[in-house]
């Protein structure tokens, strides 16, 4: 009787185990995935300085904020109207969830400090966002600073041109669409069928928001035109600037549901 008992304890505890370890697993989030930085190895400022403080107090704003902020957007300034002023922001891709936001900003506030040690101005990307600050601005229009990221494998089977002026005009018409968007978020995506092929193009553009409409279609275009010089024929490729992104792949990398909302069009 006492032999059966604890059998029957073992495995109530080893069921336990199991139901602990697969609810944790179902609910732990894949961390975020770094992209790149660029630190303005120009200008430097001062360990426990004003400026050096400034800083700090922004990135815990920025880090305190991911939380509270339904678009996936945030800015502030620390310091206005001071010569140590600073500025900064963070962009959460449109089709993520609060929680993936947070965690994605949280890990870039950090990760930015490490990176561009004392720089007066830097950003930071990830797959799932980005975020900057700068003692100065970022310029819209710029193509600089600019991360151009490639898969690596060339296109096949299809004609090559073809393929580049639907890749273009994909991402024209997602630029247009984020552009002019609706919603609070600047972000679209879509897809096209390559002519002939069983290829499709998925397309996502995404602008800080608070740019207006033709800045950001503006600033995307920049971005697109980037492409040619260093991504052509590539099966997928993303260019990210300070205030914008756009990609493409030739598979489906955001939450097709999540983006229906915001604006995704089959062209």
């Amino acid at each position: 009787m006492i032999s059966t008992s604890k059998q029957i304890w073992k495995i109530s505890y080893t069921v336990y185990i199991l139901f602990v370890f697969i609810t944790l697993s179902s609910t732990t989030e894949a961390s975020p995935t770094y992209r790149g930085s660029y630190c303005n190895d120009t200008t430097k400022y001062e360990p426990n300085s004003t400026l050096s403080i400034n800083i700090n107090v922004l990135l815990n704003s920025l880090t305190t904020n991911s939380s509270q902020q339904q678009d996936g957007y945030y800015m502030t300034i620390m310091g206005f109207g001071t010569t140590n002023a600073v500025n900064g922001l963070f962009l959460c891709r449109g089709d993520i969830n609060s929680s993936t936001c947070e965690k994605c900003v949280t890990d870039a506030a950090q990760q930015i400090k490490r990176r561009c040690n004392n720089q007066t101005e830097a950003v930071i990307w990830y797959e799932e966002c980005m975020l900057r600050y700068t003692n100065k601005y970022f310029k819209f229009y710029s193509i600089e600073p600019r991360l151009n990221l490639k898969d690596g494998k060339t296109v096949s089977g299809v004609d090559f041109k073809l393929f580049q002026n639907s890749v273009n005009d994909l991402l024209k018409k997602v630029a247009v669409m984020a552009a002019h968007s609706t919603t609070a978020k600047k972000f679209a995506t879509g897809e096209v069928e390559i002519t002939g092929t069983s290829l499709t193009v998925y397309g996502l553009g995404q602008c800080v928001t608070d740019l207006t409409s033709s800045q950001c279609e503006m600033c995307l275009g920049m971005a697109i035109g980037t492409l040619a010089g260093c991504c052509g024929g590539e099966e997928g490729a993303s260019v990210m600037l300070a205030s914008c992104i756009v990609r493409y792949q030739l598979y489906p990398f955001y939450n097709v549901t999540s983006s229906s909302s915001s604006g995704n069009l089959l062209f």
